[in-house]
């Protein structure tokens, strides 16, 4: 069974160096997915709600991750933590998963391996958010087998200059040829969804 790669921009720019990043790769790589945040419509999160209803945005994006092997995420870091478009879109997957009621077992990229990749103007920063994410990741169930910080990309992210991504994308080819697959845990619900939307209706007559 062939190995499926997909990579995602947690940026909402069109002109995103971290898009333009992963596209680069993508020449080379062919990943199963690479798109960016701006692929999916997806709105600021705006509810509390645990019925689990989201956006068609959402779900579309909760089927590209539940239809990859290993993952590319390209997270910006914006004033030295990830960016808020990253966060809200693993907020809109807490959501649709009845806010998290498996407890990070039933997420697109639990129990899989997830390279992390940030593209910065910088000359030494774009790390610094590397510990928040790595721990948002894990809680959700993924796992982070290794981060890259690409600095300097005004003057040495362009098309021509594939040799910037070269060591990334080597890495991901031999990652891939010797893919381990990862222990899965049984879930280990909160409540039921029928108990979760029992409590949240009674909380919200309470306001009334």
């Amino acid at each position: 069974m062939s190995c499926k790669i997909s990579a995602f921009s947690f940026s909402n720019n069109l002109d995103s160096m971290n898009t333009k990043g992963l596209l680069m790769m993508n020449d080379r790589i062919k990943f199963n997915v690479c798109k960016s945040m701006c692929d999916y419509d997806m709105k600021l999160i705006d509810t509390n709600d645990v019925d689990g209803k989201v956006d068609d945005g959402i779900n579309e994006f909760d089927k590209d991750l539940h239809d990859t092997d290993v993952f590319v995420f390209a997270v910006p870091e914006h004033t030295g933590h990830y960016s808020a478009v990253f966060k809200n879109a693993m907020d809109w997957l807490v959501v649709k998963s009845n806010m998290n009621n498996n407890l990070g077992t039933t997420y697109g990229f639990s129990y899989k391996p997830i390279i992390l990749i940030t593209f910065t103007p910088s000359k030494k920063a774009g790390n610094r958010h590397f510990d928040m994410t790595k721990h948002l990741l894990e809680k959700m169930g993924g796992q982070v087998v290794k981060t890259y910080v690409k600095n300097d990309c005004w003057d040495n992210l362009y098309k021509d200059n594939v040799d910037f991504i070269k060591e990334e994308c080597e890495y991901i080819d031999t990652f891939k040829k010797n893919l381990v697959t990862i222990e899965k845990k049984e879930p280990k619900q909160w409540k039921t969804k029928d108990e979760m939307l029992i409590s949240y209706n009674r909380w919200l007559e309470k306001w009334k």
